[in-house]
């Protein structure tokens, strides 16, 4: 079964009321490959490159965990329209002290971009009724989380 990478915004899967709390971050599989290949192969960073998105992706993840600059790849990406390296963009600056006014922006643009993971962290800014239609969004995306929070059904896979 393919629910090891399905289980969107780090959420349960649906009757399985042990799970704990939903995680602050989903990794796809490809996300984690993508990283994997970048600690496997030094040249592998020729791969960020415009028709290969995810390599970026990977790159950034790689450079952050090294402490190195993940925003050469990252930000590249991001402008490109890709929008899971908008969000790792995002919730990178905001480990490193960035505020909401430089990382909102940039989960509103992966979530508009068809990210789940940032519709569930631009949600998490957002109160009261502005948060519903981002909740509907992520959850039309298959965010669980984004589905528990504004009270509708879980997506099937």
């Amino acid at each position: 079964m393919i629910l090891a990478w399905l289980i969107a915004c780090g959420g349960a899967p649906v009757g399985d009321p042990e799970q704990p709390e939903p995680a602050v971050e989903a990794r796809s599989v490809a996300e984690d490959a993508a990283e994997d290949a970048a600690e496997d192969d030094p040249s592998w960073g020729d791969t960020c490159v415009p028709t290969n998105e995810l390599g970026c992706v990977g790159w950034g993840r790689k450079a952050r965990k090294l402490q190195q600059d993940y925003r050469e790849f990252l930000e590249p990406s991001c402008e490109r329209g890709y929008g899971p390296s908008c969000f790792y963009l995002a919730m990178f600056l905001g480990e490193d002290g960035s505020d909401a006014s430089v990382t909102t922006p940039l989960y509103e643009r992966a979530c508009n971009m068809g990210d789940p993971n940032g519709c569930m962290r631009w949600a998490q800014t957002l109160e009261g009724d502005a948060q519903r239609p981002i909740l509907e969004k992520g959850c039309a995306l298959r965010c669980v989380w984004c589905c528990e929070e504004a009270g509708l059904p879980a997506p099937t896979w």
